[in-house]
């Protein structure tokens, strides 16, 4: 019974976190207490999955990838580039940070990841709930708020490093599962997990910063076609001004001329 109170308490964890991260980069569609019952509730669909169905690490990240897409889609407005890239985001911080935590343990109790994992599974959810709470609040607030949909071009290709980093570390840890490594071993193995985080870190960065300018870039354009609109008009107000000039001193002329004319007639009768 507490195993799974324990494994609800796990991925409600994770639907908060995946809450807060949106919140601080997009609107939300709808209130804060619907939104955050939402997302929990979207949530409990893959750990039912994990509890039920079935039970592959690889498996349960998809589904965990497709959950904070659809929380990011659904929920907040994004456009679907966007939601993909901070699901993405959001997936690998939380491999790290279980890799993390199971190789440190590991490396302090002098046992296998696999043993950290089962033998100490509370504790390694809370530590790396913890890493992942922490790394997403820093990455939300390098982002820029979107009050607008981004568009998302072809910065885009960028997002397939970190599913990269995420595969990568899977597959290491597949390998390594059974395996109790000595101490190099395992500091070697950490501590390129944590430059794998800082450098999607950086990457992340770089992935804003350049959509941001293309987005000033577009912004800039679209200044300068209406400027060079509002320029257009205001050349044909001045050629429209010079011919209504033209044509009230022509017709000033012509009653001149008419004037003219009929003076010239009464002095004649005169």
């Amino acid at each position: 019974m507490f195993s799974e109170l324990f494994l609800i308490f796990t991925y409600l964890t994770e639907a908060v976190i995946v809450f807060i991260y949106a919140k601080n980069i997009y609107e939300s569609r709808y209130n804060k207490a619907l939104t955050i019952v939402l997302s929990c509730g979207i949530y409990l669909v893959p750990m039912l999955i994990y509890h039920y169905v079935i039970n592959i690490e690889l498996v349960n990240l998809l589904f965990i990838l497709a959950v904070n897409l659809l929380i990011i889609k659904l929920l907040f407005k994004s456009s679907i580039k966007s939601a993909i890239f901070h699901s993405i985001a959001l997936v690998v911080i939380q491999t790290i940070a279980e890799f993390l935590t199971a190789y440190s343990t590991a490396l302090f109790l002098n046992i296998s990841s696999k043993e950290s994992v089962n033998n100490h599974f509370e504790l390694g959810v809370i530590i790396s709930r913890i890493i992942y709470f922490f790394f997403s609040v820093i990455l939300s607030k390098l982002s820029s708020k979107e009050s607008n949909p981004k568009n998302w071009g072809k910065w885009f290709i960028l997002s397939s490093l970190p599913i990269g980093t995420a595969y990568a570390i899977l597959v290491f840890k597949a390998l390594t599962d059974d395996i109790i490594m000595n101490f190099q071993q395992t500091f070697l193995s950490v501590s390129a997990a944590f430059i794998l985080l800082i450098l999607n870190i950086v990457i992340y960065i770089v992935y804003e910063r350049a959509e941001n300018n293309n987005q000033k870039l577009i912004e800039y354009e679209l200044t300068n076609q209406r400027n060079a609109i509002d320029l257009q008009y205001l050349s044909l107000l001045e050629k429209k001004n010079d011919q209504m000039q033209i044509l009230t001193h022509d017709y000033k002329n012509h009653i001149q001329t008419i004037d003219a004319c009929q003076l010239h007639r009464m002095l004649k009768i005169i």
